[in-house]
């Protein structure tokens, strides 16, 4: 890919994945062809600071699992977290921006390869 299109995607995704995933994407984009730059532009993404603000406001509803694509464990915190007494809230609290950046990755990964 050329160096030009590469640095606008990793500029584009810079809060959006951890440093360590921009280095590996960063490498990927190598050898990627320049076809894919419009749809990796346009890809969408999740937003872990969105993540992060559904997980302290509404995270003891579950509506940080269901936006992130955890249906099936929305649905269990949703039922079963009061069970836990804030403790499920207190870790999805502490892991959600790296799970949001988690499935950026794998995202960006599957329409790189």
């Amino acid at each position: 890919m050329d160096s030009t299109n590469k640095s606008i995607l990793l500029g584009i995704w810079r809060d959006k994945l951890t440093n360590e995933q921009l280095v590996a994407v960063s490498k990927l984009l190598d050898t990627t062809g320049d076809k894919r730059f419009s749809a990796l532009q346009i890809m969408p993404l999740k937003n872990p600071l969105l993540t992060f603000l559904l997980s302290l406001f509404l995270g003891g509803i579950a509506v940080d699992r269901f936006y992130v694509g955890d249906v099936g464990l929305g649905i269990l915190k949703l039922l079963f977290g009061w069970m836990t007494f804030g403790i499920w809230w207190l870790v999805d609290l502490y892991f959600s921006q790296k799970k949001a950046k988690d499935i950026n990755f794998n995202t960006i990964c599957q329409l790189v390869k």
